[in-house]
């Protein structure tokens, strides 16, 4: 009876660990990717959640007032633009929004750029990527289960491969 009672605590405890988390952009200007004054639990909210890492979703929303500086490398599970007006400058850092294989990314707002041109937005997810919005001036490789091209400005290089088996409507991109 005490082993499995074991067993259960340790697939509770493994459960609570595995699960990421929700990080809201929150910087009132522009500011540093791993400053935790940066990132709040809630949109709006008040910073001091830890920065968005393998398992986090990232959301860059209205409420998100600053420019984002990626000063190292950035590795997550999901991003949201939606609403976002401001810069994500990569830096020449590596920015993988799906490093799990596994998320959603929107772009729907904001605009990605590399100014040192060494990076990219390089990633493969069996999910779906909408792209309805944002300004790349940014290479793009993306390897998406599925794709939505609904708007968008891609300036540099932009290779995409949707490996998934239905197709998904969308208005097209500039």
């Amino acid at each position: 009876m005490k082993k499995h009672y074991f067993i259960g605590l340790l697939i509770l405890l493994v459960s609570n660990f595995s699960f990421g988390a929700n990080r809201y952009w929150v910087a009132p200007g522009a500011g540093n990717w791993n400053d935790i004054a940066n990132w709040s639990t809630t949109s709006g909210g008040a910073g001091g959640a830890s920065f968005p890492t393998v398992g986090d979703f990232a959301y860059f929303d209205v409420n998100s007032i600053g420019d984002c500086n990626i000063n190292i490398d950035a590795e997550f599970d999901g991003i949201n633009t939606t609403g976002y007006i401001g810069t994500i400058e990569i830096d020449g850092f590596v920015f993988n929004p799906t490093v799990s294989g596994t998320d959603i990314c929107v772009f729907a707002s904001g605009t990605i750029q590399d100014t040192p041109g060494t990076s990219s937005v390089s990633y493969t997810t069996t999910n779906i990527t909408y792209f309805s919005g944002t300004t790349f001036d940014v290479e793009v490789d993306v390897v998406s289960g599925r794709l939505a091209f609904n708007g968008g400005t891609f300036n540099e290089v932009t290779t995409v491969e949707q490996t998934g088996g239905s197709n998904t409507p969308g208005t097209g991109g500039v």
